[in-house]
C-alpha cells in the first residue's frame, strides 16, 4: 500500500504546483496589462505644436 499512497501523495503535490504555474501565469498577464494601460495613461505623448500665426 506504501507506493500507491506515495504515488497519490506526488501526484497531489504535482496538481497543486501546477495550479500554482497557472495561478502565477495570470497574475503576470494581469500584471502586464495595468503596466501598458498605465504606459499609455503616464506617457502621453505632447499634442502637436500650434500652427504659426500669420
Amino acid at each position: 500500500m506504501a507506493p500507491l499512497q506515495s504515488y497519490l501523495e506526488f501526484h497531489t503535490r504535482f496538481l497543486m504546483v501546477e495550479q500554482l504555474i497557472a495561478y502565477l501565469r495570470h497574475i503576470v498577464h494581469a500584471l502586464e496589462k495595468d503596466l501598458a494601460h498605465l504606459r499609455r495613461l503616464i506617457f502621453i505623448p505632447p499634442p502637436p505644436p500650434s500652427p504659426p500665426s500669420a
